[in-house]
């Protein structure tokens, strides 16, 4: 592998907002730890935030990837309306699983 294409794999598997869904939440648990000088126990309301983030958009891919729809992670766009649809009613949309 030449140099060039690690450099793209790794643009690929970049925490971005495009392709990891939870980095607002991910991003507001740092700033937690850096603004309160690096105490856990102050920040315990966004590290549960970003769990249960990431475990949603895992169960998400994971129902996509069993009904064979592609990409099993949404794009951004469809995981708003995922999300809000679940904010409503406490389940996912059926087109998303």
């Amino acid at each position: 592998m030449t140099s060039q294409e690690k450099d793209r794999t790794k643009e690929r598997r970049a925490q971005t907002p495009e392709n990891f869904p939870c980095h607002k939440e991910r991003n507001q648990s740092m700033m937690c730890l850096h603004d309160n000088n690096y105490d856990y126990s102050k920040c315990q309301m966004a590290f549960d935030n970003f769990k249960f983030c990431k475990q949603f958009w895992e169960l998400v891919s994971k129902k996509r990837k069993a009904a064979n729809i592609v990409p099993n992670l949404p794009e951004a766009e469809e995981r708003e309306i995922i999300m809000d649809h679940f904010k409503k009613t406490g389940t996912l949309p059926p087109q998303s699983s």
